[in-house]
């Protein structure tokens, strides 16, 4: 029936039909081949008129594709769908289409479907456009500090056999400033493209060259030793030092740089990238236009100074300082009316740093200017947020201290201005603090400046008053309106008469000239009361409330709960969760979310040790909450799950191994990491593969037939690399594919389940057939994992093991690749495992002590379990929802090769790695041992795995006993 229906012509009225419309129209048959196509189709396909017509659907779109569009002939009639493919135009060039089909095959007049085509090339561009401004700066186009980082950690987390370190080099241009102010921002723009463009020049294509920030550069160099690092960055101050021509002159600039390699036990992005910006500064300090490499002899305490002054160095960039918000109250009724900012330093490695600290520091290296900017900015933006969510109650304004340094900058009243207009928060709400020390310095511009601040309506005190440079005549020469008493006139007022009496002095002087007073660091009632009787109109201090962080003082000050997420996403990935968040809070308009990104499992893990941590913490990875001391901070939310309905039953299985076991509920799932088989379509049809293999015999088999090897022996495409550690490899997920047991009885197991030694061996007889020192040179060749240049994206790696999260980076990265998604392999014996695959992922838990344990669950239950808030954080982070409800919404975005992913994650046999006391430590003290193993280190494996279990169980029972210890004390 089919075919007779093919056969037949397309009505003539239905061709009149679409002939002359505008949109490209396609009548396809129901086996494919095209029966008419209209002028703008042969146009928008770049096709004589009629030629297209002769064409077929899989000669224009890949079979994947083309499938899909057919599958629609079988179904419904009636049934119209959107699709997004691409399609083959006359000269061979993809064009990027968006398909409305309908499928007509009961209309007697088109029998068949009738394809409307729409040219998405401009959205396409449109979304890599904005892929490309998230991760790389918009004038040198070089990755900017966070792709930097990212590239940073995957280069450390990868442990390759035969690499000799990573290196970070930190670049600083000399005396830019100078150029800046000199030329103008245009010319000086114009140099930092040039310097991009030298360093690129100086390394090579797989190293990474990043603009940190201002001229701030850093490179990347993988595989390299200190010699090696040093030799590029001699090379680099080479590059410098020659002339910049700029339109009407040339300048030279030269450069310092700091080395840092991890050989120095530098083990995270953080303490390279610190350790590289130390060194820098010591070239600095030798005389510019050199390097240093650093050496621990830059930490020690005489550096400690200099250190901080490196660090301070990004730190607004990077959203390391956060201010603290102090109440002053109304006399007598003790409501609050202001809230004054502190800036604090949250560093990531030393804690809390309080502004005595480093406000010295920045004041002496020019940075009290920009973190100066960030308070103003980030004060408004909080006066703004609290003025709305407190509604018809009256407004609370907030206090913000400037420097000397800042009220001499002539870019103060301007970033006021900017502060102002981009929170729309009303002038009246802000309030300028200035010492007195400051405005006894005063000259005519630092009037000016004044006089220009108050025209915006912004309020201006005099801060700590009576400190020394008192004089009344400050307050009639400045436009000031409230005078802060200093603490040191409000210690003695409850008993020293002397002191009473030039309080008053003060408070009544300050009212005759129209000023309002307040009264800082009141610490007892006594002192309260006695400003009350002298008419102080405000009052601050302990006595009504210490500082506090944002969070708590927006419930002081709105009167309802805040709660703050952690997560360790940053860019794109946390805007989506943050999109989230915000519609958990329309359901919930008595809690407010504070989300804060780009935080590590280490501050995670010290927060939990705190007495005041988050609300709720939430990990990439699974394991990050398992270890015995987390398990024990952290809620168990079985209790929680039970009251409220929740059954274990609602999440898929293998989730559940690395949420909780007999030591409790530790966490729930969010999002999971299936790991799946990629292959090369267009290597396996040249190899004259028709399907991807379902066996590791059939695995080894094609991964011999795709691999290419150049005439000069090396390999130019390899079939399937077996290496312990290249990209996802690892000993958890070829385990799963043998069906080998970790634990037997509480007990590690490599040795005596066989299914360990023959996975090793099956891994080394394939890494012995390419030849180790090959591969090696392959992997040298290889881009990095989560690069452009990936070996799988760059087509030189026919199949590989990989999670969902590939499917996403292809779709942006590598659109033209013709790839398909499948199960992995597995052990010839174990045909029963084919489908399913080894799972891992996010988790979110509570710390035991946050203040809002039962508004923290509301949030946990809605990000772990509400179906639409998993699938769209599914659609958004490329990860798969984890509740098995979630699997079938129909809010989803449809795309097949993702679906293979989410059929893997449902099979009843996916399966995890146990989580233990030491938590995932085991599985990597096996994949070292795979990796001598491969080397031919080892000569008895057996014996190998037998010694390995013994140490895994000793180290089990030692962090079972310090627990216990813990416990105890």
């Amino acid at each position: 029936m089919r075919s007779r229906a093919g056969t037949r012509r397309v009505d003539p009225a239905a061709v009149s039909a679409v002939r002359d419309t505008a949109p490209a129209t396609i009548i396809l048959a129901p086996d494919g081949r095209l029966r008419f196509a209209n002028q703008a189709a042969a146009e928008l396909l770049g096709y004589e008129a009629g030629a297209l017509a002769a064409t077929s659907l899989r000669e224009l779109v890949s079979q994947v594709d083309s499938t899909a569009i057919l599958e629609l002939a079988d179904g419904r009639a009636g049934v119209r769908a959107k699709l997004d493919c691409r399609l083959r135009m006359a000269d061979g060039a993809w064009l990027p289409v968006e398909l409305e089909v309908a499928n007509l095959a009961a209309d007697p007049a088109v029998l068949g479907l009738v394809v409307t085509i729409h040219d998405v090339t401009r959205w396409k561009a449109l979304e890599d456009s904005l892929t490309t401004l998230a991760f790389h700066d918009s004038l040198t186009r070089l990755p900017n500090r966070a792709l930097f980082i990212d590239r940073l950690e995957h280069s450390l987390g990868r442990r390759r056999r035969h690499a000799r370190g990573t290196a970070v080099l930190f670049v600083d241009l000399d005396d830019f400033k100078t150029v800046n102010d000199a030329l103008g921002h245009v010319e000086a723009d114009a140099v930092l493209a040039m310097v991009a463009e030298r360093l690129l020049a100086s390394i090579r294509p797989e190293d990474t060259a990043g603009r940190l920030g201002g001229d701030e550069f850093a490179i990347l160099l993988d595989d390299v030793d200190e010699e090696d690092s040093s030799v590029v960055a001699a090379r680099v101050l080479s590059a410098l030092e020659a002339p910049f021509v700029l339109s009407e002159r040339a300048i030279r600039i030269g450069g310092s740089i700091g080395i840092a390699h991890s050989s120095a036990g530098l083990t995270r992005s953080t303490d390279m990238l610190r350790a590289a910006d130390v060194a820098m500064y010591h070239a600095k300090e030798s005389g510019k236009n050199q390097f240093r490499l650093f050496d621990a002899s830059m930490q020690d305490a005489s550096t400690e100074r200099l250190s901080l002054g490196v660090d301070m160095r990004g730190a607004v960039e990077r959203g390391e300082f956060i201010l603290h918000y102090q109440p002053i109250v109304g006399l007598p009724d003790g409501n609050v009316v202001a809230m004054e900012a502190l800036v604090r330093w949250q560093h990531p490695e030393r804690g809390l740093i309080p502004p005595g600290d480093f406000i010295p520091i920045a004041e002496k290296t020019g940075l009290m200017v920009p973190i100066g900017e960030f308070v103003v900015r980030e004060a408004c933006r909080q006066a703004r947020a609290w003025q709305l969510a407190r509604g018809v109650q009256p407004p609370v304004s907030v206090n913000v201290n400037l420097s000397g340094v800042q009220l001499q900058h002539p870019g103060l009243v301007a970033a006021v201005s900017l502060a102002l207009e981009d929170s729309n928060l009303p002038a009246e709400l802000l309030t300028l603090e200035i010492t007195e020390s400051v405005v006894a310095r005063e000259t005519e511009a630092t009037a000016r400046r004044l006089r220009q601040l108050k025209g915006l309506g912004v309020a201006l005190a005099i801060d700590d008053f009576g400190t020394g440079y008192s004089s009344l005549s400050y307050l009639r020469r400045f436009p000031i309106e409230v005078v802060k008493i200093d603490k040191s006139f409000v210690d003695e007022i409850s008993d020293d008469v002397a002191a009473q009496s030039l309080a008053r002095g003060i408070i009544q002087l300050a009212h005759s000239l129209k000023t309002t007073t307040v009264a800082e660091g009141v610490e007892t009632e006594a002192q309260a009361k006695r400003l009350i009787r002298m008419g102080c109109d405000r009052a601050q201090g302990f006595y009504f409330a210490r500082p506090m962080e944002a969070s708590v003082a927006t419930e002081y000050v709105v009167g309802r709960s805040i709660l703050s997420l952690w997560v360790g996403h940053v860019g794109p990935e946390l805007n989506i969760i943050r999109s989230v968040v915000s519609d958990f809070e329309r359901l919930n308009p008595d809690l407010k979310v504070d989300v804060i990104g780009g935080v590590t499992n280490e501050r995670i893990h010290d927060a939990l040790e705190s007495d005041d941590p988050p609300a709720v913490v939430s990990s990439f990875e699974s394991e990050a909450f398992s270890g015995a001391r987390s398990v024990q901070k952290l809620v168990d939310l079985g209790p929680l799950m039970a009251r409220d309905g929740i059954a274990q039953g609602d999440f898929i299985e293998a989730t559940l191994a690395y949420t909780g076991d007999g030591r409790g509920r530790w966490a729930l799932p969010v999002l999971a990491d299936t790991f799946g088989l990629l292959f090369n379509r267009s290597h396996f049809a040249e190899a004259g593969l028709s399907r991807p293999p379902r066996t590791i015999g059939e695995l080894t088999d094609m991964a011999k037939r795709l691999t290419v090897r150049n005439p000069d022996g090396s390999l130019r495409i390899v079939g399937f690399d077996p290496t312990m550690g290249f990209y996802e490899n690892s000993a958890a997920t070829f385990g799963h594919l043998f069906g080998a047991h970790w634990q037997t009885d509480g007990r590690s197991s490599l040795s005596t389940d066989p299914a360990w030694a023959k996975l090793l061996r099956w891994q080394k007889e394939l890494v012995d057939w390419y030849g180790r020192d090959d591969l090696a040179a392959f992997h040298e060749r290889a881009g990095d994992e989560f690069s452009t240049s990936n070996a799988f994206q760059a087509g030189s790696l026919a199949m590989c093991l990989d999670g969902e999260w590939r499917v996403a980076f292809i779709a942006v990265e590598a659109d033209e690749l013709d790839y398909g998604t499948a199960p992995l392999p597995v052990d010839d014996s174990r045909p029963e495992l084919y489908g399913s695959g080894y799972i891992n992922g996010s988790v979110i838990g509570i710390p035991l002590n946050t203040r809002h344990r039962e508004a923290a669950w509301t949030l946990v239950k809605y990000l772990a379990t509400d179906e639409a808030a998993l699938a769209k954080l599914s659609n958004g982070l490329r990860n798969v929802p984890s509740t098995r409800a979630s699997l079938r919404s129909p809010a989803l975005v449809q795309d097949d090769r993702f679906a293979v992913f989410l059929d893997i994650f449902a099979h009843e046999r996916s399966a995890t790695a146990p989580m233990t006391p030491i938590g995932s430590e085991y599985q990597e003290m096996l994949d070292e041992l795979a990796v001598r193993w491969q080397a031919g280190e080892v000569s008895n494996l057996e014996s190998a795995l037998a010694a390995l279990d013994r140490a895994i169980d000793e180290k089990i029972r030692a962090a079972v006993a310090e627990l216990d210890k813990s416990r105890a004390a």
